[in-house]
């Protein structure tokens, strides 16, 4: 099961490492959770010669009872959130309005701080929730505490619960205002691990890290995998493997703002690359 598989190039992936498995594909079923009618078509063209049978989503819940691998990248970043904000005494909720014509963020009714935030926080200060993001981590830590099975989350967010505005949108590589036209950007937020963990626990599965990606992927053998790839290469290809090696695990680009986290029934033994890795 993948969560928001994009153009399906994880899940492409995942499934030509799977053939060294035998009889893996042949037990297979790839379950798609996907909401858009263009990505499932790039998702029907880039996995129609993978040899399995595929099945799209609307949401996780419809996805068959049976024995679980469920993959997220970048998922967990588009859920929408709610965020509070400090007020005087008082957390009131951030919301959107309109001043001079136009869309504004305003505050509005008084609200419960989550549990994270300090007692102490100074005005203006911005703490913020995801319900959704922790009802979907709490469903899938049941679905694998009762069918078994295991999972690997991956996004940018933080290891420990914090405050702080992470909200953000991007249009055309860039960032814009999170207002700016409104459905055509892509508005997302860090995740926050700890309370993510947390939720998946409640479900009843067991959860190892997060870990910075950077460190996860040498743990996995990204340097071992890219001298294969660079043997055969010609200087130009070989600048742009060690390229993306240092874009994927270098601590100024993503290797530590992205986290990977792994969730399993509570029976299944730490997963390999988890030992030794801390946040």
């Amino acid at each position: 099961v993948e969560l928001g598989p994009g153009r399906g190039t994880l899940m492409s992936d995942a499934l030509r490492a799977a053939k060294v498995i035998p009889g893996f594909l042949a037990a297979a079923e790839v379950h798609l959770v996907e909401t858009s009618p263009l990505l499932r078509q790039n998702q029907k063209i880039k996995l129609g010669a993978a040899g399995v049978r595929v099945t799209w989503h609307e949401s996780f819940e419809s996805v068959p009872e049976m024995p679980l691998i469920v993959l997220a990248n970048e998922f967990f970043d588009a859920l929408p959130i709610r965020q509070v904000q400090k007020s005087g005494a008082d957390w009131l909720e951030r919301v959107v309005g309109l001043e001079d014509g136009r869309l504004a963020l305003g505050l509005a009714q008084k609200e419960a701080p989550p549990a994270y935030a300090p007692a102490n926080a100074q005005p203006g200060t911005i703490a913020e929730l995801s319900a959704i993001r922790d009802h979907l981590a709490q469903t899938i830590g049941a679905r694998l505490a009762a069918q078994g099975g295991c999972g690997l989350i991956i996004d940018y967010g933080h290891a420990h619960s914090d405050v702080g505005d992470t909200l953000q949108a991007m249009s055309k590589h860039g960032f814009v205002d999170v207002l700016h036209q409104p459905g055509h950007c892509d508005v997302t937020s860090h995740v926050d691990f700890q309370s993510l963990a947390r939720s998946f626990e409640t479900g009843g599965a067991k959860t190892y890290g997060p870990v910075p990606q950077g460190p996860f992927l040498h743990a996995m053998g990204l340097e071992v995998r890219a001298e294969k790839l660079k043997q055969k290469a010609m200087s130009r290809q070989k600048r742009l493997i060690d390229s993306a090696v240092e874009r994927l695990a270098g601590r100024e680009q993503m290797g530590a703002l992205f986290k990977v986290l792994a969730i399993t029934h509570p029976d299944c033994p730490m997963p390999a690359p988890f030992e030794g890795l801390s946040a």
